[in-house]
């Protein structure tokens, strides 16, 4: 297996999320990696629900195997919906994220199983957090 970079692994995360949540949930999704662009009117195109995404980088270790690293993370995924429509829209998008990325793998990143933690209200919005871990072997690390 060729190494990967931690840019490669992003990229396969961020890509995935993109074309089987953003697309086909026509949901508005603001990553880490990008400026706020956020409007009421892409509030209004994900039927009152919208995600901030991250990526959130854990520690390299080295495996079994020699000269093989794996590095680990979790794909967070904040999921913000009105407060005055309750949390079933949120918990909806839950459902479609763990759906989605449960025990796959993409490009070398493979992800286990998503948990979720509501947070409760936060302003006027009901937020429930996402965490679906990753790893992913052989990831160059400077």
């Amino acid at each position: 297996m060729a190494a990967i970079t931690h840019e490669d692994v992003a990229d396969a995360i961020r890509s995935t999320f993109e074309t089987e949540i953003e697309i086909a949930e026509t949901v508005y999704v603001q990553y880490d990696n990008e400026p706020d662009k956020f409007t009421d009117s892409l509030l209004a195109q994900g039927g009152g629900v919208w995600i901030e995404h991250s990526i959130l980088w854990g520690e390299s270790i080295k495996v079994e195997n020699p000269g093989t690293w794996r590095h680990v993370g979790v794909m967070q995924c904040k999921i913000y919906s009105e407060v005055d429509k309750g949390t079933a829209a949120g918990l909806a998008m839950y459902e479609k994220i763990k759906d989605a990325f449960r025990k796959t793998t993409v490009d070398g990143v493979t992800f286990t199983t998503p948990s979720l933690t509501q947070v409760g209200r936060s302003g006027k919005w009901w937020v429930l957090i996402a965490d679906t871990p990753f790893h992913a072997n052989d990831v160059t690390t400077g």
